[in-house]
C-alpha cells in the first residue's frame, strides 16, 4: 500500500488479537482502503491540473507560432506516457 496515511491508520488500529500477533478489524480496514483511495484521488487531481497546465502552454506557443517546439513536446509526452503505460501494466501484472 503506497498511502503512507492508510499504513498510520492500520498502524494505529492494531487491536485484536490473532495468534502470531495483531489484527485490524474488518471496519478499519476499511476505512484504511477509504484513505488510500482518497490519497488515490487527489493523486489523480494533481496529475490532471498539471497536464491541464502544460496543454495550456501548449496552446499559447501554438498561437505565437512555436509549432515546432509544440510538437516535440507533445512528442515527448506520449512518449512519456507510453513509458507510464509499460510500467503501470507491470505492476498490475505482477
Amino acid at each position: 500500500m503506497k498511502s503512507t496515511r492508510a499504513k498510520a491508520y492500520i498502524d494505529e488500529s492494531l487491536s485484536l488479537e490473532i495468534p502470531g500477533g495483531y489484527g485490524v478489524s474488518q471496519e478499519d480496514t476499511i476505512r484504511a482502503v477509504e484513505i488510500a483511495e482518497c490519497d488515490l484521488l487527489q493523486e489523480h487531481c494533481d496529475r490532471h491540473r498539471s497536464d491541464r497546465q502544460f496543454l495550456e502552454e501548449m496552446l499559447e506557443r501554438f498561437d505565437r507560432g512555436e509549432s515546432s517546439y509544440v510538437r516535440q513536446q507533445m512528442t515527448d509526452w506520449i512518449e512519456e506516457l507510453e513509458r507510464k503505460v509499460v510500467e503501470m501494466k507491470r505492476l498490475i501484472d505482477n
